[in-house]
């Protein structure tokens, strides 16, 4: 009895270990939704910049560049952003990521959502920040950081 116990409690510790984690930048606080939620990681700094992990399954092993064609695609398409800037974000040697910012109006406010991709084989990690462009660019190496981060 006493080591199925013990089975159980570190089956539980080893899948806690692996959940996807990232470490929000200075100055944030964490939002983090509750177990079973979208996010891994979320927070809001009190500009109203908000950082998020998430992920979704990698179903037929997509590489990076059919995610950032499908995310730009959505955003660009579907959503009415503009694509700012696509570029290699230095995640790892052996894990492919890409960092995309893109901007919006509304209503006379400029707004930027990045997007950071780190595409694994059944796995794509997407770290997320977005607010008012000016907030969001007072905190941007922050944020990079941050996304560097990711596991």
């Amino acid at each position: 009895m006493r080591g199925a116990a013990f089975t159980m409690v570190a089956a539980v510790l080893l899948a806690a270990g692996c959940a996807p984690s990232m470490r929000l930048p200075a100055g944030f606080v964490s939002t983090d939704d509750a177990p079973g939620g979208e996010y891994h990681v979320r927070g809001i700094s009190a500009d109203g910049v908000v950082v998020a992990l998430r992920s979704e399954k990698n179903r037929d092993e997509a590489d990076l560049d059919f995610w950032t064609k499908a995310v730009t695609n959505e955003l660009v398409q579907r959503r009415g952003y503009r694509l700012q800037e696509s570029a290699p974000h230095p995640k790892g040697a052996d894990v492919p990521a890409r960092l995309l910012t893109f901007s919006a109006d509304k209503q006379g406010v400029t707004y930027l959502y990045l997007v950071n991709l780190i595409v694994r084989p059944d796995t794509i990690l997407i770290a997320e920040a977005g607010g008012k462009a000016e907030a969001v660019k007072a905190v941007l190496p922050k944020v990079k950081k941050a996304f560097a981060t990711v596991k």
